[in-house]
């Protein structure tokens, strides 16, 4: 059996709005309400410590990044994390805002490739809405692998 290990990395680096933890305030325990409530940390910030524990288990997976993220911050800001990524084995994939059509994804991938310094051939699209029609196309603008489509409607 192949099992494929991946993470969307949803947040800029400055994590999410306050709005958006107090809509979903019973997600976080105590300590991390404190964090983000007292110091502003970004509570969704765990590459890192994904890359530690997958390093200890000795398996790599794919970490799928925004071009552009909610609050107008970049991949960019993500380039420390991403040159690490790509030193240590593990892969970088586009994880694209908008999955309507090719030319979107296509200028979505070069701003990630730019930073990953390397070609992008894996995506998934954010809230997992792909245009089914793109999907046949990904090939002719590099991409190998997309996980958009899942076998079961996306909140149910």
């Amino acid at each position: 059996m192949l099992l494929v290990l991946t993470h969307d990395v949803d947040w800029g680096r400055k994590g999410p709005s306050v709005n958006h933890v107090l809509d979903r305030l019973n997600r976080f325990d105590l300590n991390d309400r404190l964090r983000f409530f007292t110091l502003r940390d970004n509570i969704y910030d765990g590459v890192t410590l994904i890359m530690e524990y997958e390093q200890r288990q000795g398996v790599k997976s794919t970490f799928f990044f925004r071009p552009v993220y909610d609050d107008g911050s970049t991949v960019e800001e993500y380039s420390d994390i991403v040159s690490e990524l790509r030193r240590g084995g593990w892969e970088v994939g586009l994880h694209a805002n908008n999955g309507e059509d090719l030319s979107s994804i296509a200028s979505e991938k070069m701003m990630v490739e730019k930073v990953y310094v390397e070609p992008v051939v894996s995506m998934r699209v954010h809230y997992l809405r792909i245009n089914p029609n793109v999907i046949p196309m990904l090939k002719t603008i590099g991409i190998k692998f997309d996980s958009s489509l899942m076998p079961y409607r996306y909140g149910v």
